[in-house]
Formats: C-alpha cells, sequence, structure tokens
C-alpha cells in the first residue's frame, strides 16, 4: 500500500492505487484527509484505532467499496465522507463519534448501526437521528415508502 502522508505524518492524505483492493489504514494516524481515497477501486478498509476523523469526501465516489470497519476511537466524520458508496450494505457508527459534517452519506443506500455506547446518535425506522431526536441526518436513498411522517419534535 502506498500513502502520501502529512510532514508530520499523523495525516493520511492520499492512498496512491497500487492495485491491492483490501485496504488496512493504521492507526499510527490521526486523521485520513479529504478526498484521500475519493473515486478509488478499494473493495474493503480496516480504520485500526487510533484514527479520530475522517475528513470530507474522504471515501466519496469509492463506487466498489464493500465493507469498512471503523475504529471506536473516531470521533468525527466529515462532509460528504462517504457519498455516492454505492456497494457498501452497512456502516456502524462507533462509540465515540459525535460530530458528522453535513450530508456525511449523501446519494447512499446502505444500513447505519449504532454502537450500544454511543450518545450522540440513534437509528429509528432506518433512518439516523441526533440523539435528541431534534435532527435527521441520513435516510438511505432507495426507502420504497412514498411518504414518510418526521416523528414529532423533529425539528
Amino acid at each position: 500500500m502506498a500513502f502520501i502522508v502529512s510532514n508530520d505524518t499523523k495525516t493520511l492524505k492520499e492512498y496512491v492505487e497500487d492495485g491491492i483492493l483490501d485496504i488496512v489504514i493504521p492507526g499510527t494516524f490521526s486523521a485520513i484527509g479529504k478526498e484521500s481515497f475519493y473515486e478509488s477501486d478499494i473493495r474493503s478498509v480496516i480504520i485500526e484505532e487510533g484514527v479520530t476523523k475522517i475528513d470530507s469526501s474522504a471515501f466519496c465516489g469509492c463506487r466498489k467499496l464493500e465493507r469498512i470497519t471503523l475504529p471506536n476511537s473516531l470521533e468525527t466524520i466529515g462532509y460528504d465522507a462517504f457519498g455516492h458508496c454505492e456497494n457498501l450494505k452497512e456502516l456502524l457508527i462507533p462509540e465515540k463519534t459525535k460530530k458528522l459534517g453535513k450530508a456525511p452519506f449523501a446519494n447512499c443506500r446502505f444500513k447505519i448501526i449504532i454502537n450500544e455506547n454511543n450518545n450522540s446518535f440513534k437509528v429509528l425506522d432506518e433512518k439516523l437521528f441526533s440523539k435528541d431526536g431534534k435532527k435527521l441526518i441520513y435516510s438511505p436513498t432507495d426507502h420504497k415508502e412514498k411518504s414518510y411522517t418526521v416523528p414529532s419534535g423533529t425539528q
């Protein structure tokens, strides 16, 4: 695997495609940088403990991505981080994740699962909400329902 890293070596800035489709991102990185895997052909990703942030559009357009494992150390998922990941089936939001950028899962169909110890988010009717239910964050784009009544209290 070939990674381009920041000068302080804490941020993975870019993945250089080398034919490897199953990637392990070491926990020695604290962040996965903006557009670092943008439109890559990767198939699966394991992000090790230690990574705390996935920047905007980091995995956007990874249309072949089927599986990703996020570490419990992950606190932030940026704007459009997983947008257009058409083959991703599910995503587990880790325990420590507390901040999501705008539209982190744009044009996606995958199922969201929340770590039972996460205090920031919840899933209701297959949709991702803030824990207090005031904010609807994500609804899979392939829902067959013709209408949806937003729960009372959602702002």
